[in-house]
């Protein structure tokens, strides 16, 4: 018989495996969205993003969907050129943007001729792709998630999502992308 004791250890190192160190607070836990993925690529950035005031939340939001866009060569398409302006500017999105959490616009943006189409490497999480195997993705399609998360009320759910879609649109610079956020957010 398993003590409880012994219980709470292995729960405990369960839930800092998955967070990539201790747990973070109860309000980064209960986060729909990306916290744990950007947890499990970059945990003390994470904490960094949670402890900045609100305001500043939402500008590392637009600066990472601005990210996102130009490396995935979308800043040039007219429709969603726009959107990180109008973030940077308080402004609502447009609905294609914001309605069913951009649905619309991410069908647009696989069909839309002016879109590019490049890939990025994509390196799977093993404990959740269950796969160690690197695999191609559109980098588009990589980048559009951060540039969607502009539209999410809450800056902290913000800020992470475009982060950590913003670092997996950057492909094999993942890793110079998140260290540019850690001097961006200093």
């Amino acid at each position: 018989m398993h003590s409880p004791t012994r219980a709470r250890r292995r729960q405990a190192e369960r839930e800092a495996e998955r967070w990539g160190g201790t747990p973070p607070s109860d309000r980064v836990r209960g986060l729909p969205g990306q916290a744990q993925s950007l947890a499990r690529i970059d945990r003390p950035l994470l904490d960094r993003i949670e402890a900045l005031p609100a305001a500043r939340q939402r500008e590392t939001a637009c600066w990472a969907a601005r990210h996102a866009m130009r490396v995935a060569g979308l800043e040039q398409v007219g429709w969603i050129a726009e959107a990180p302006a109008a973030a940077d500017a308080a402004r609502p999105l447009r609905p294609l943007l914001t309605e069913q959490g951009g649905a619309a616009a991410f069908n647009r943006l696989l069909s839309d001729p002016e879109v590019p189409r490049t890939t990025v490497a994509f390196y799977p999480d093993p404990r959740v792709f269950r796969t160690q195997e690197i695999t191609e993705m559109l980098q588009q399609a990589a980048a559009f998630p951060a540039l969607i998360a502009l539209a999410i009320e809450d800056p902290l759910a913000a800020a992470i999502d475009a982060v950590y879609n913003a670092a997996i649109a950057h492909g094999d610079e993942r890793d110079r992308f998140l260290a540019d956020a850690h001097t961006a957010l200093r």
